[in-house]
Formats: structure tokens, sequence, C-alpha cells
């Protein structure tokens, strides 16, 4: 019999409860973040901890780029936790102080914006994809 909490594994697990991080993930979110002078960066979704081991191994969020993700599960659950929030706020504010339009995203801002103007677009699946 299947559980109610999980429907399939291809909605990346929108379904499932929320978590604590299992003590191993945090232990090595901990452990690494130590060693941060080394220059190794971590999966931004709390639950993780992954190291980044190779050049372009991980993906990046496409509005500002200051996170990264070992998966793109983890890139999606970490947008509907919270993510969102945070990024467009500082997107907008990059977007309005940033005199050089050349090495920033406004593409990505505006058709963000564009699409949260729009009333018939449901605000939970305005994702943006790397």
């Amino acid at each position: 019999m299947r559980e109610t909490g999980c429907t399939s594994h291809s909605d990346y697990g929108f379904n499932l409860p929320t978590q604590e991080p299992h003590p191993v993930n945090q232990f090595m979110k901990e452990w690494f973040a130590v060693r941060s002078n080394s220059g190794i960066r971590l999966c931004s979704y709390l639950g993780c901890g992954r190291p980044k081991t190779r050049k372009n191994e991980f993906l990046r969020c496409s509005l500002i780029g200051l996170m990264i993700y070992c998966s793109r599960a983890y890139q999606a659950i970490h947008w509907r936790l919270g993510h969102k929030v945070g990024c467009v706020s500082l997107a907008r504010y990059y977007h309005d102080f940033d005199s050089d339009d050349d090495n920033n995203n406004n593409d990505d801002i505006d058709r963000y914006n564009d699409n949260n103007n729009n009333n018939d677009i449901n605000s939970d699946n305005d994702m943006v994809v790397v």
C-alpha cells in the first residue's frame, strides 16, 4: 500500500512531510564549514550539506547566482521553502541599483516581474529554472 505523504518521485518530493536534516548531513555541513577556507562550497539546501567537488558540478540559482544545488530536486524544494522571497528581493535590489546592465540578469528579473503582475499565474509555480 502506498503512503499518503508522497505521490511520486517525479514531483521532486513536494508532497513529503518536512523533516529535520539528518544528523550526518548536519555534521557534514558543520565539518566543511570549518574548512571553508579551502574554497569548498556546499549545497545550499539545508537538509543536504553535500560538498561541491568538481567544477560545474552543481546547479546555480539563475537570478542572482549565490545559491548552488547538488540536484534539481533540492533547488526546487528550496525555492518553494523560501529562497524565492529572498532571491527576488535581492534581484530587485540589484536591478534598481546596478548601473552596468551588461553584467546582470535583468531579462530574468523582468520576466519574473512580468509573470507576477499577471493575476492568472499561480505564484507557487513561478520558479526560475537553471
